[in-house]
């Protein structure tokens, strides 16, 4: 593993960690972010100015040229779509296992509802005794996936990866 921001700190590869000294007059920052108004005329100038021969860097990318890449990258497009189909098929399979397992509760409890219909009970009062044990399961699950969710964000921000935008070997 290797930081993009430090030349010569030393590098990790699969699991061996280098342990030569930097040389200390290459260590420093070599990757600097910087903000602009968002105005083409700034930021036309401004590339400008970084793109003289005199400026000690390999590149500049904009964020926009960084946009622009991604929007247009077959890979992140495709991955994109596989997402987007993997989601509708989950939500579409959440909402049939649903509706399956709510048919038969209500199959397997037909003797109760016969019996609070004789008791008095109407069809009105039923259903809505029927669609709050159905809330009542669904707030639960949404409650338990949102806490479950943070978590593991949370567990995953600790462990941040690193990738280079131009796709060089590390």
């Amino acid at each position: 593993m290797s930081f993009p921001t430090l030349v010569g700190a030393g590098t990790s590869t699969g699991g061996a960690t280098t342990s030569t000294p930097p040389d200390t007059t290459k260590l420093g920052a070599n990757e600097f972010w910087l903000r602009t108004d968002g105005k083409s005329a700034d930021e036309d100038a401004l590339l400008k100015a970084l793109s003289q021969p005199d400026a000690k860097q390999s590149g500049v990318v904009t964020l926009r040229d960084a946009l622009t890449d991604a929007a247009t990258n077959p890979i992140s497009a495709g991955m994109r779509g596989l997402l987007i189909v993997g989601a509708i098929t989950a939500a579409l399979l959440a909402i049939l296992g649903s509706v399956v397992q709510s048919l038969l509760a209500a199959r397997q409890r037909a003797t109760q509802f016969a019996v609070l219909r004789t008791v008095g009970m109407s069809a009105r009062q039923l259903a809505g005794l029927l669609l709050g044990e159905q809330v009542v399961v669904y707030l639960f699950g949404l409650i338990g996936g949102t806490v479950l969710g943070l978590l593991l964000v949370t567990a995953d921000a600790s462990f941040p990866s690193v990738q280079r935008y131009d796709g060089g070997p590390e």
